[in-house]
C-alpha cells in the first residue's frame, strides 16, 4: 500500500516496473490518494493531481496486465466501483502506538486534526475498553446526510466520500473531488460496458 503524492502520481507505470523487476511475488499494491487539507495550495492543484492519478492509475492497470503479471492494482477509488456500497470505507480497527483504537488509519496520531473524533477506544494493561455509543455514532455516518449526493451518478460507489475528508477539506475542495469520483466512476462504468476490462 502506498499513499501517490503530487510528486509520485506521475510515475505509477514505474512503481510497477519496480514491482515487476524487484519483487515479483507481490500480489497487490494499493494506490492510495492523498487525504490532507494542506497539502494542495488550491482547488484547482488538488483538481489537476486527482485527474493524473485517474489517468495513471489506469495506465498501471494496462501496464501490469501488458507485462503478464498476476497484480491486483487497485485503490479506494476503485474500489468503491466493484460494487454498492453505503461507505465509502469500512470502519477499521486501527490500533495506534498509544493503545487508542480509532476507526480511520488517517486518524490515528494525535497530529492528525480527526484524532480524538474518531478515537473510540483504548488498550491498557488492565485489558480493553470500546465505547459502543461512540463507534455507533461514527459508524452511522454515511451519504444520505449530504443532499448534493442524491443526485450524483456516483452515489452507489462513492457513498459520500471520504468521511475524513468531509470533515477537514472545506467545500471547494470537496467539490473537486465529487467531480472527480463522478469521472473516475464514468470511467470505470463506461469501460465495463464496452469491454468488460475492469
Amino acid at each position: 500500500s502506498t499513499v501517490i503524492t503530487a510528486e509520485s502520481v506521475n510515475r505509477i507505470e514505474e512503481m510497477i516496473d519496480e514491482i515487476y523487476n524487484k519483487t515479483p511475488d507481490i500480489k497487490e499494491v494499493i494506490f492510495k490518494t492523498v487525504i490532507s487539507p494542506d497539502y494542495f495550495s488550491t482547488p484547482a492543484a488538488y483538481d489537476e493531481y486527482l485527474q493524473a492519478y485517474k489517468k495513471n492509475f489506469f495506465a498501471a492497470k494496462e501496464h501490469a496486465k501488458n507485462l503478464g503479471m498476476n497484480i491486483n492494482v487497485t485503490g479506494p477509488f476503485y474500489n468503491n466501483t466493484l460494487g454498492k456500497t453505503d461507505r465509502y470505507c469500512q470502519p477499521k480497527f486501527i490500533i495506534t502506538s498509544e493503545g487508542t483504537i480509532s476507526l480511520c488509519p488517517f486518524a490515528s496520531s494525535k497530529q492528525d486534526v480527526l484524532y480524538d473524533e474518531f478515537a473510540y477506544g483504548q488498550i491498557t494493561d488492565n485489558g480493553v475498553t470500546i465505547s459502543q455509543e461512540k463507534l455507533s455514532e461514527l459508524v452511522a455516518h454515511n451519504h444520505d446526510e449530504k443532499s448534493k449526493c442524491k443526485e450524483c451518478i456516483a452515489y452507489w460507489y462513492c457513498a459520500g466520500g471520504c468521511y475524513v475528508n468531509n470533515l477537514t477539506i472545506g467545500e471547494d475542495y470537496l467539490n473537486v473531488y465529487c467531480k472527480n469520483m463522478q469521472l473516475f466512476v464514468q470511467y470505470v462504468l463506461q469501460k465495463r460496458k464496452e469491454d468488460n476490462s475492469l
